[in-house]
């Protein structure tokens, strides 16, 4: 018959074993979870990348076409009814509000404001000449 001493030995070890094997299995488990959310992120990685990439593209291509219209970078910032008074100055060079109003065939008074708001986003410039105010492109 074996000694107690020996068999005690054995039964620690496979004790051990045997928490081993469970820390293994756990591991396991977390690492198949870990796994699957890495690959997750990977894929929704690669889809902003790809989105990113579509955005830059669009962006470069409107900038190709602002190019091909011929548009300064002060026109494309502007709305669509501060542009048709830019665009009309540029036609004219220097001119009053009623100037701009017969050419957009808008209000001299709308035109009026729409040059002031202009000449204070600095995009073009005023001189007063007695009761009329003269408004010119800045050029940069």
């Amino acid at each position: 018959m074996p000694c107690t001493v020996e068999t005690e030995p054995r039964l620690v070890y496979a004790s051990f074993l045997f928490e081993v094997r469970g820390d293994i299995v756990n591991l396991k488990k977390a690492f198949a979870v870990l796994e699957k959310s890495l690959g997750i992120q990977r894929e929704e990685l690669l889809q902003l990348h790809r989105a990113f990439q579509d955005l830059k593209g669009k962006f470069e291509s409107i900038g190709v076409m602002v190019k091909v219209a011929g548009l300064s970078g002060i026109e494309v910032k502007l709305p669509d009814h501060l542009r048709l008074t830019y665009d009309t100055l540029l036609k004219l060079a220097v001119g009053d509000a009623q100037q701009v109003a017969n050419l957009t065939r808008r209000a001299r008074a709308v035109e009026s404001a729409y040059l002031n708001q202009l000449v204070r986003m600095n995009v073009i410039s005023a001189e007063r000449h007695g009761r009329t105010k003269k408004f010119s492109v800045v050029r940069q």
